[in-house]
């Protein structure tokens, strides 16, 4: 299905979406992204279907994924990065307060042990990336999870 386009643009219209004519999306030198589950080379079944993270592991990234008070069946443990409202000095300090909070009741169960919460932020301080890094005490594992 073609669909008109507006006199005087350049980029085309479809069903699928818009594109700019002249434009590459792909990249030949970049690899794209991997959007399946892994493969195991020596049976090409999914990985996925015979291995699972330990469930420490498992609730902690679910802890990180919900949002806190955003619905009856979320855990009180959930993340509130939301209430960060504002990039400034502090915001290295209060992403790393929370992440620590959100792992407190892993920690006090001793569960995990953690590691080293590493916070980085750009010179303006405009873009924050975070990450966790903990021992899941049950496996005795290093474990990371991106924030």
């Amino acid at each position: 299905m073609e669909l008109p386009l507006a006199s005087g643009t350049t980029a085309g219209i479809s069903a699928a979406g818009t594109f700019a004519p002249g434009v590459d999306v792909l990249d030949p030198a970049k690899p794209p992204a991997l959007l399946c589950d892994p493969i195991d080379p020596s049976t090409g079944e999914l990985s996925s279907l015979f291995a699972a993270p330990h469930p420490v592991d498992a609730a902690i990234a679910e802890a990180f994924r919900l949002t806190r008070a955003t619905g009856a069946a979320v855990p009180d443990h959930a993340q509130e990065f939301r209430k960060i409202r504002k990039m400034g000095d502090s915001v290295a300090r209060e992403i790393e307060d929370e992440a620590r909070r959100v792992m407190a009741p892993f920690v006090a169960g001793e569960l995990v042990e953690i590691l080293g919460v590493l916070v980085e932020t750009d010179a303006g301080h405009q873009v924050a990336s975070a990450a966790v890094r903990y021992r899941n005490r049950l496996t005795r594992r290093e474990e990371r999870v991106i924030l």
